[in-house]
Parts: C-alpha cells; sequence; structure tokens
C-alpha cells in the first residue's frame, strides 16, 4: 500500500491496460484508521458540482481513487486520454500521464473546462 494525505488504502501508480473496476488500485476494505476523517465526513460542496483528475503514474493514483470513492464522485473512473467528452457524465477522470500533465497539455482543456463550468464562448479567448 501506498500512503497519501488522506488515506493508505492504494496500491500506487495505475496499470497500464486502464482501470479495472474487478481489481481497483486500492484496497475496497481499507480500515478506518488509515483514512483521514473527512473523507466520510458530509461534504460542504455538492457532490455534482466536484471532480477528480489524477495521471495513472502518480504514485498516489490508487489513493485519489479510493478517495473519489469514499466522496461517492458520480461515475466510475474513465480514461479522458482515450475516451471522448463528455466522459459518460462521470466525474472521476484520470489520464495516462501524470497529475500536472493536466495543465500542460492541450487535449486536457476540454475536461478542465467541464469540470470548472467554463462557457463555451469562453474557451480558446483571442486578445
Amino acid at each position: 500500500m501506498t500512503a497519501n494525505l488522506d488515506n493508505g488504502c492504494g496500491d500506487g501508480v495505475g496499470h497500464p491496460e486502464g482501470f479495472d473496476p474487478t481489481k481497483p488500485p486500492y484496497d475496497p476494505n481499507c480500515g478506518a484508521t488509515v483514512i483521514a476523517d473527512w473523507l466520510s465526513e458530509p461534504a460542504k460542496t455538492p457532490v455534482e458540482r466536484c471532480y477528480g483528475f489524477e495521471g495513472v503514474q502518480d504514485i498516489n493514483f490508487g489513493g485519489a481513487l479510493f478517495g473519489w470513492e469514499q466522496l461517492q464522485y458520480l461515475g466510475s473512473p474513465v480514461n479522458i486520454s482515450t475516451a471522448n467528452y463528455p466522459y459518460a457524465g462521470s466525474h472521476r477522470l484520470y489520464a495516462e500521464e501524470g497529475h500536472l500533465d493536466f495543465i500542460n497539455i492541450a487535449k486536457y482543456d476540454l475536461p478542465m473546462n467541464l469540470a470548472f463550468a467554463v462557457p463555451d464562448s469562453n474557451r480558446n479567448p483571442t486578445f
């Protein structure tokens, strides 16, 4: 198990073949002693406004997906490196790269705009 700041339930980086719900990258029965209290508290933000972004190559990949499950983010994990917008309505989005690549690779602008509710009229502005 690889611990992150919120839980010690993840198995580290993701698998190259992608997310498999029958073999999640975390321990679904992880004990409460390794889970941050806030993951089981009522959310302050409505869950339909929450999105998770993670990179398969990130060492905390499994822990992040465990957190999304605990927080009941909408949908199932979707690989936005290969899936089409709007990603089956999922709010659990991951990519084949690392987590910082979401801000550095243009192909991830669309999912980021979706999560931040950027209106179409504000996308790709020219000044």
